[in-house]
């Protein structure tokens, strides 16, 4: 399935879409780097998040990362999120609190190219660019505003609110000129 051909199927559900749902979708695809290189932008300090499309129950991103970039800990506050890994490894270390309160890694997980995992709501995790350049497309449905942000090791949560989508495609229109 190409992004095109994915991105209607995600279209077709009328509000946010269930993640078991979700994940059916994502493992259809078959698209690759190459298939989407026009719609890549890195950045040298951090992950960059590419809009692609925003749809009635979901947002869609492709999430380019250098290596050794990662995402902080955090969860998906209300939100369920798809990720289909389009190019390189992604590493997902998930977190939760330990029996004295405070974030702890309580797995890992190594995911090739061609590999779908999701999570939703509260569910923790960091997602690392570990050993190379890595390609994600990540679908948030319903669409995410704010998040919770953990560090290890601590019980301190914090807020981030991301840009609406409009303002972060205007910066990627903008960004391509």
């Amino acid at each position: 399935m190409t992004l095109d051909e994915l991105l209607d199927a995600l279209d077709a559900f009328d509000g946010p879409i269930p993640i078991g749902d979700l994940e059916v979708v994502l493992a259809k695809a078959t698209f690759t780097r190459e298939d989407v290189a026009d719609r890549l932008h890195f950045c040298d300090d951090t992950y960059q998040r590419n809009p692609v499309r925003e749809g009635n129950g979901y947002q869609a991103f492709l999430m380019c990362w250098g290596a050794g970039q990662r995402s902080p800990i955090h969860d998906h506050h209300g939100s369920g999120c798809g990720i289909y890994v389009v190019d390189g490894t992604l590493v997902e270390q998930c977190y939760d609190f330990d029996e004295d309160g405070v974030v702890a890694c309580e797995a890992r997980n190594t995911l090739p190219a061609g590999s779908v995992c999701a999570s939703f709501d509260a569910d923790k995790h960091a997602v690392i660019a570990e050993h190379g350049d890595l390609v994600t497309l990540h679908v948030y449905t319903p669409p995410m505003a704010t998040i919770g942000i953990y560090t290890e090791g601590s019980r301190e949560v914090q807020s981030f609110t991301y840009p609406s989508f409009a303002e972060l495609e205007a910066a990627s229109f903008s960004a391509a000129d």
